[in-house]
């Protein structure tokens, strides 16, 4: 796998090999790793056991304030059970800017999970005119080739931690992702774990399950994790969902299910965007329904802003929502994908259906 470059689309495509990447940035002493904002599991858990890789390869020059994840937006709920506190930090303008990370020139800049310029806003001063000291890492289908000139890009595997862990072996010079620390395995397991639905959704494959049972063997404690992230949801997650669900739209002869999350629901069930997560999977257990789609309004943007959440159900030939997304800008994967809509959320629903029907025919 570390020799492959595989590619999505004409420019969007590995340009360096795992290996080369690995050789590359064993040389770095100032790190700064990077991700799209909003973090879900596999943007954390991919950046976090990175960060930890390249501290302990940094050895006794390795200043650990060097080597550093920066999240923007808003973190699940359960982030400090599984990253410790000097590990991250917040973007800011203040500390990430066009003159480096905290008024220190970075030697490497790694982004994971995302090689597009809409989902890298915030730190965009910082990666303008810095490709040649950048590199991506992602399974994406869509992206923007100058953000960076080292790519490795994979959109076959299930989830980036699933080409960090060999990244990190690499690094590392283990012998098999089932030899890296422990400490370094959780993370990955965590990545792989969420973006497959804990193994249930259509992505997983041979290698997932092979990744991840090397890193179980490694030392991740898959029942803790599972514990820490599914089962500490908070009361009023759940009155979000049961708000969402009640407000549920069935279109096109039930094949496709909305579902909304106005702020005032966010307010009023006390919790954050964060935990707006998931709710397309229950839209998408009903017999019938093919396509899901969840409609959040986005505050503090001056004027109205949809952000939408989609996804398809497993079939022969399921549909492709990435390719629906692109009318708003937006992509991801065949069968989970987002984007962000200049509307609000009955002007976007009423796009999604007239696109969706268009699809469906």
């Amino acid at each position: 796998m570390s020799e492959a470059r595989v590619g999505a689309e004409a420019g969007y495509a590995s340009s360096a090999t795992l290996d080369e990447i690995a050789s590359w940035l064993r040389t770095r002493r100032r790190v700064c790793v990077l991700t799209h904002a909003k973090p879900d599991g596999d943007a954390i858990g991919s950046t976090i056991a990175l960060v930890r890789t390249l501290r302990l390869i940094g050895g006794s020059w390795a200043d650990p304030a060097h080597i550093k994840a920066w999240y923007y937006g808003p973190l699940p709920t359960w982030t400090k059970s599984i990253a410790q506190s000097d590990e991250f930090e917040a973007v800011s303008s203040s500390k990430i800017n066009e003159n480096g990370v905290e008024d220190t020139e970075p030697d490497a800049i790694v982004v994971l999970d995302t090689g597009s310029w809409n989902q890298l806003e915030s730190v965009t001063p910082l990666l303008k005119g810095r490709e040649d000291r950048t590199v991506v890492v992602d399974h994406h289908l869509d992206g923007n080739p100058d953000v960076a000139e080292r790519r490795f890009i994979d959109a076959k595997a299930a989830a980036v931690c699933v080409l960090v862990a060999e990244l990190c072996r690499l690094l590392l010079e283990r012998e098999s992702v089932s030899k890296l620390p422990a400490g370094v395995a959780e993370p990955l397991f965590l990545g792989i774990a969420t973006d497959t639905g804990w193994f249930k959704h259509s992505n997983v494959d041979a290698r997932a399950l092979r990744t991840a049972a090397d890193l179980i063997e490694a030392g991740a404690d898959h029942s803790r994790l599972f514990r820490e992230t599914e089962q500490r949801q908070r009361s009023g997650r759940l009155r979000l969902v049961g708000r969402a669900l009640s407000g549920m739209e069935l279109h096109l002869d039930d094949r496709l299910a909305l579902l909304s999350v106005a702020a005032k629901d966010v307010h009023e069930t006390g919790v954050g965007l964060g935990d707006s997560g998931g709710l397309a999977d229950y839209a998408l257990a009903i017999e019938g329904v093919e396509v899901a789609a969840v409609l959040t309004e986005v505050e503090g943007e001056g004027r109205p802003l949809t952000k939408i959440s989609m996804r398809s159900k497993s079939a022969e030939d399921p549909i492709a929502v990435n390719e629906i997304l692109t009318a708003f800008g937006g992509g991801g994967h065949r069968q989970a994908a987002g984007a962000r809509y200049e509307g609000t959320i009955d002007e976007a629903k009423k796009e999604l259906v007239r696109l969706v029907k268009e699809a469906l025919s």
